[in-house]
């Protein structure tokens, strides 16, 4: 088989969607306030995008830093995903403890929600804004889940993961 032939993941195409995830989030309180004004209000119809254009950003990196990981571990590649990075928590429905939530766990979290709620902030002139964080809710093996996921932190973790990936690697399982 040709290398060619073999399925490999392009790391700046991760790199690419982290940078216009964040975008959407740092730029979200400049936007609201550009477009609260009369002259900006066709504009205005263009930022109620932003929270699809984020679910779809979300669900293509969470899914290539799965897979990515998935493949790396079974092909016994060392420098696979870390159980150990803080990239928000989990907390059960019905629990009170707060586990803190690896960049692989907020992928699972991210791929099996039920649902998400995002978190907005206020100016002092009362205009609202993306905050770089987000609920997702859900269930395992029954038992109901809330997951918080700081967006920052989870960008930065798939960025070095992204850097870290090797696309020479044979990871496709092909032989």
């Amino acid at each position: 088989m040709k290398k060619s032939d073999k399925y490999i993941f392009d790391s700046m195409k991760i790199d690419e969607e982290c940078y216009l995830l964040l975008c959407c989030f740092l730029s979200s309180n400049k936007l609201n306030r550009i477009c609260s004004t009369s002259n900006f209000m066709r504009f205005r119809a263009l930022t109620f995008k932003e929270e699809q254009k984020i679910k779809e950003y979300l669900i293509s990196i969470a899914i290539k830093l799965r897979m990515i990981d998935d493949l790396m571990k079974a092909h016994n590649k060392k420098n696979h995903i870390s159980n150990n990075d803080d990239v928000g928590f989990l907390k059960s429905k019905n629990g009170k403890k707060k586990e803190i939530l690896s960049i692989r766990e907020a992928c699972n979290k991210i791929i099996h929600a039920q649902s998400l709620q995002f978190v907005y902030g206020k100016t002092k002139d009362k205009m609202s804004y993306l905050k770089p964080r987000i609920h997702f809710t859900g269930e395992k093996n029954e038992k109901d889940w809330k997951a918080t996921i700081d967006i920052l932190k989870f960008v930065e973790n798939a960025v070095n993961i992204s850097n870290v990936y090797d696309e020479t690697w044979d990871v496709s399982g092909y032989t």
